[in-house]
């Protein structure tokens, strides 16, 4: 736009100077323009000749002075009219007492210089109709390239009047605007800041004169001369014939109207940012001259973006529903590019049905349904945008090539689990009325796609390409997003190349490596410090595991000693009925046999000397023989007292240790459990000590043969006595 102000200056530099050279209107003349804009269809001509008799019956003029009904007549049949591209047309006629001028689909940059030649003329009765597609909010004219509204026509009356009114000069004019009766036209114009000059100002005043006959014809001639461009006018063909190759990446954002639309590129790959708000689309001179657009973003549904897209989707319809005899015309034959994956929130409950036109404003939803029927025609189906839970966010690869190259999509809103998200892809646009009463920014807005296209490129050198779309996210929702972006390496820094990338990768693991290790040393010096008693206790643990193990094979063999004393026991029964038998040798043998038990005795007890847990039954056990051996040599009988079950038990462990001397003289006792301490384990086996000696053995036969044998040789040495 700022290059189009430059001619626009020099246009208006013209009627200017005429103006301030004749600063007195003629109060008998009157100047007429009608604009009319952007025509879709047909069936809006209808609603447009609606427009031009209601803004031409609400001119309040003197038919005396100016006979209307004549003047439209004479116009009918001497008018001139010029013809332009893509539907711009020319209708002029002027007279002593009117001058009536009409502009079908003009540019914007034409229809400032006409306002400003209407003003400047010294017609004091002045009438601007503007007719045509408006938006649904604003209320702007829409044309098929650019737009007009009520912000440009108050800066064009300022500027116009800013010398008469530092003047002091008095003169008045009347200007009549008949616009469309929705957006901002009265309140821009006559709010709280009104346009101040020397002119009066009535916005859709009512009607005010009565039907004429050479209007309906006025209005007829028009609409039969308003003819709607085709897809293959408003989009024509390329000069010259073969690709574009993009080797670089590159990235293209065009002047879109009021609204937005850019193209990204790598080489392989193609990618379309939403359309802009003009019909005639402003990315069409680049793209086609490429064989292939591989993505098309779809940021949001309004009527600022979609127009565009719409209108290169119906050229592809109408390339495929050409008919052969069309196919000879040159170019009509040339194709549009193929189309890729469409990335586009479409809500589930959209209207396709084309809904019959009411009225001539440009609506969000009938844009959104319009691109969803055309998708619908070519076969493709537009794939959703919704930013993944997590931190941080993983990217979507849209391309990957070796030695090229990847490329990225980052979305950051919507959120798939947001409120504001679920409520407009299952209930928009029933939600449209409920939304817009609770919130102060409209859903679509609020759910709007913002995304970070992120090229890494194959070459260490080259650097990493990072360009944001923000569609119409709200500022706070798009700083949220970049919010879970801070950790991704690639926007650390202003510019970022992909071996400096490599380059801290590799700082942070060793980074980490260290963090890692010095984690490990401190929560070593922390075990070591509480290790020692951890150690001791396992070490006695282990002690005591194999002392149970020994004291296992204890037991095994002290099994095999009972049966060994047994057999011992029997041989010294057999002695004893020898000794009955012989009285002389009887007494020498039996003190051998003492003598020898004592002394095997003894020697035990020096074996067992360097046990600690069982020394008072030990002690014990030798006094008790030796009172024993005392009181048989007293008696000069010539026997063996049988040894009581303690006895046995100690004569087993006698005989144990005189076959093992050596085996368990200085190690502890195993036979304690886990957890006690020395004390415990030491008072433990005198327990059981004291508890062997106090049993008894129970008494077999020949035990009892034997203890009558004794006791009859006892009752006869007696008798002897």
């Amino acid at each position: 736009m700022a290059s189009s102000r430059v001619p626009e200056r020099e246009v208006q530099a013209e009627p200017r100077r005429a103006a301030t050279a004749n600063l007195d209107f003629c109060l008998h003349k009157y100047s007429l323009l009608i604009i009319i804009g952007r025509t879709a269809h047909l069936r809006q001509t209808g609603h447009i000749s609606g427009e031009i008799e209601r803004g031409i019956r609400s001119w309040d003029v003197d038919l005396k002075s100016c006979n209307l009904n004549l003047y439209l007549q004479e116009f009918l049949s001497h008018h001139t009219a010029s013809f332009k591209g893509a539907g711009q047309k020319c209708l002029r006629h002027s007279t002593r007492v009117l001058d009536t001028q009409v502009l079908i689909s003009p540019l914007q940059e034409q229809v400032h210089s006409e306002v400003l030649a209407l003003l400047s003329r010294e017609s004091a009765h002045k009438l601007l109709i503007l007719a045509g597609q408006s938006v649904e909010e604003s209320g702007d004219l829409l044309f098929h390239k650019g737009l007009f509204s009520p912000h440009q026509l108050k800066q064009i009356l300022t500027e116009k009047f800013i010398d008469q009114q530092s003047s002091g000069l008095f003169s008045k004019l009347s200007l009549t605007l008949s616009c469309p009766n929705i957006g901002h036209w009265r309140k821009t114009l006559l709010g709280n800041e009104p346009v101040q000059g020397p002119f009066t100002l009535h916005i859709n005043p009512p009607e005010v004169l009565p039907a004429m006959e050479a209007l309906g014809e006025f209005t007829s001639l028009i609409s039969s001369t308003l003819s709607p461009p085709s897809p293959f006018e408003l989009l024509p063909p390329p000069i010259t014939v073969g690709f574009l190759k993009l080797s670089r990446p590159c990235c293209y954002v065009f002047p879109a109207g009021h609204g937005d639309c850019a193209f990204f590129a790598v080489n392989g790959f193609t990618m379309l940012v939403d359309g802009g708000s003009d019909s005639q689309a402003c990315f069409w001179k680049l793209v086609r001259h490429l064989d292939r657009i591989d993505a098309v973003l779809l940021t949001h549904i309004g009527t600022e973006n979609l127009p565009g897209v719409n209108t290169f989707l119906e050229r592809k319809v109408a390339e495929l529903e050409l008919s052969s005899d069309i196919k000879d015309d040159p170019s009509k034959r040339l194709i549009s590019p193929e189309l890729g994956v469409v990335f586009f929130n479409a809500p589930s409950r959209m209207h396709l049905e084309e809904q019959p036109c009411v009225d001539n404003v440009l609506k969000s939803t009938d844009q959104a349904a319009l691109t969803l029927r055309l998708l619908k025609k070519l076969d493709i189906r537009p794939q959703p945008l919704f930013r993944p839970q997590g931190i941080p966010i993983e990217p979507l690869t849209l391309f990957q090539k070796m030695g090229v190259g990847q490329l990225d999509l980052y979305i950051l809103n919507p959120g798939k689990s947001s409120q504001e998200y679920q409520t407009f892809m299952q209930n928009w646009p029933d939600a449209m009325s409920s939304a817009s009463k609770s919130q102060t920014l409209p859903l679509t807005a609020l759910a709007s796609v913002s995304a970070l296209l992120v090229w890494h490129p194959a070459c260490p050198q080259e650097k990493v390409v990072r360009v944001l779309f923000p569609g119409v996210t709200p500022q706070a929702k798009l700083l949220q997003g970049l919010e879970k972006l801070k950790g991704l390496a690639f926007l650390q820094k202003p510019t970022v190349t992909t071996e400096d990338l490599e380059r801290l990768g590799e700082d942070r693991k060793a980074k980490r490596t260290e963090s890692q290790d010095s984690v490990k040393s401190q929560g070593k010096e922390a075990t070591l410090k509480h290790g020692k008693d951890r150690g001791v206790k396992e070490e006695g643990k282990e002690v005591l595991v194999k002392e149970k193990g020994k004291l296992i094979n204890g037991l095994s063999t002290r099994d095999a000693d009972k049966t060994r004393i047994k057999e011992t026991g029997m041989k010294q029964k057999s002695a004893l009925s020898e000794k009955n038998t012989s009285k002389k040798g009887g007494g020498k043998d039996g003190k051998k046999e003492e003598k020898s038990i004592n002394k095997e005795e003894n020697g035990v007890v020096r074996n067992d000397q360097g046990k600690k847990d069982f020394p008072k039954a030990k002690n014990e056990n030798k006094t008790k023989l030796k009172k024993d051996a005392k009181n048989d040599s007293k008696t000069g009988a010539k026997k063996t007292r049988k040894p009581s079950g303690n006895e046995a038990n100690n004569g087993k462990k006698v005989n144990v240790n005189a076959e093992l001397p050596n085996n368990n003289s200085t190690k502890p006792d195993a036979g304690a459990p886990e957890g006690l301490s020395t004390e415990q384990k030491s008072q433990k086996p005198e327990k059981e000590s004291e508890q062997n000696l106090c049993g008894s053995k129970m008494s077999t036969p020949e035990d009892m043969t034997a203890d009558f044998l004794r006791l009859r040789e006892e009752t006869a040495a007696q008798g002897k006595k």
